[in-house]
């Protein structure tokens, strides 16, 4: 079995714990490697008790948030396929993607809001997490979601080949298409 996004993230994390692994200037928050990993964890173990299984996907409409980077190693953790939406699109064009994706879970930011509620009335079954609002009537927050879930290493079986990520193209020529990546193509991509 080769190595994976999970492996690779979890051995920096053995190798490096108390250096800095993330920062959010925008929050003023940092986080060591060591930190980081128990918040992926708490993170991936929500996604898991919200229903996201292996191979589920799970998609943002972000900007580059320390929320962004944590769902997709939590991703990563538990197998589910991470989906970047881009936050310029339109409603209608994130409406797309959703109904296309089949996403469980999709997470957002005040900034993209008014997007994702147009895209949120024309789908179903999906859950909606804020990262920044309450009481949304289509929508939870993400770090209530959070609270009380365990900091443990989430138990999934990965192989290299599994899909790490769809990311659909910008659609210039027609509707976007999604195009998936596998845990070895994201190694070899850092390797080169």
């Amino acid at each position: 079995m080769g190595p994976t996004l999970r492996s690779m993230f979890e051995q920096t994390v053995e190798k490096y714990p108390d250096k800095e692994g993330l920062v959010d200037v925008r929050a003023g928050r940092r986080w060591t490697y060591q930190e980081w990993d128990e918040e992926v964890n708490c993170l991936a173990n929500t996604l898991k008790d919200a229903g996201v299984e292996k191979g589920d996907k799970v998609s943002t409409v972000l900007f580059n948030t320390a929320e962004f980077a944590t769902t997709l190693f939590a991703c990563m953790k538990i197998g589910a396929v991470f989906n970047p939406i881009n936050f310029r699109l339109t409603g209608k064009e994130i409406t797309f993607i959703l109904h296309d994706a089949a996403p469980k879970v999709v997470i957002f930011e005040n900034a993209t809001h008014q997007q994702v509620a147009q895209a949120a009335g024309d789908v179903h079954g999906v859950q909606f997490w804020s990262i920044e609002q309450y009481e949304l009537d289509f929508a939870v927050n993400f770090h209530d979601q959070m609270e009380g879930a365990s900091r443990d290493r989430p138990d999934c079986e990965l192989e290299e080949n599994d899909l790490y990520a769809i990311m659909y193209t910008s659609g210039t020529t027609g509707l976007p298409k999604g195009v998936l990546h596998t845990h070895r193509d994201m190694i070899d991509q850092a390797l080169i």
